[in-house]
C-alpha cells in the first residue's frame, strides 16, 4: 500500500500506450522514493493496466540518491514481471551523468524527451 506522501511525489499521465509517471519534486530520496515504487505498481496494474510502456519522467529531478536508484531498479523488475516495458525519460545534468557513470544506461531504456519515446 502506498503512502499519501508518495502520491504527492508522482503524477500520472497517459499518451496512448505509454503511462508516464512524472516525478514532481527536485529531490528523489528516502521514504518518498520507496513509496513511489508501490504507487507505480498500483497504477500499472489498476487504472492503466492496458499501458505497454511505463516511463518515469525525471525531467524535474535534480538530485537523487542510492535509495531512489534502487527503487527505479525495483520498479523495472516489477514491470517486467507483469509484462510491461520500463523506461526513464528526461534525465539531464547530474542525473544523466549518474546513470552513465554507474552504467545504468545499460540497464534502463532511456529517452531524453517524451517525443523520442518509442513504444514498438
Amino acid at each position: 500500500m502506498s503512502s499519501p506522501q508518495a502520491r504527492d511525489v508522482i503524477r500520472f499521465e497517459r499518451d496512448g500506450a505509454v503511462l508516464y509517471g512524472v516525478i514532481e519534486t527536485a529531490l528523489l530520496m528516502g521514504e518518498d522514493a520507496r513509496g513511489v515504487n508501490d504507487v507505480v505498481i498500483d497504477e500499472a496494474q489498476g487504472p492503466s493496466a492496458d499501458a505497454r510502456l511505463v516511463a518515469i519522467d525525471l525531467s524535474r529531478v535534480t538530485n537523487i540518491n542510492s535509495v531512489a536508484i534502487g527503487v527505479l531498479v525495483s520498479i523495472k523488475l516489477s514491470m517486467e514481471r507483469i509484462g510491461k516495458r520500463f523506461a526513464l525519460v528526461g534525465a539531464a545534468g547530474p542525473i544523466r551523468e549518474l546513470l552513465k557513470v554507474t552504467n545504468l544506461t545499460a540497464v534502463f531504456e532511456t529517452y531524453s524527451t517524451r517525443e523520442s519515446v518509442r513504444v514498438d
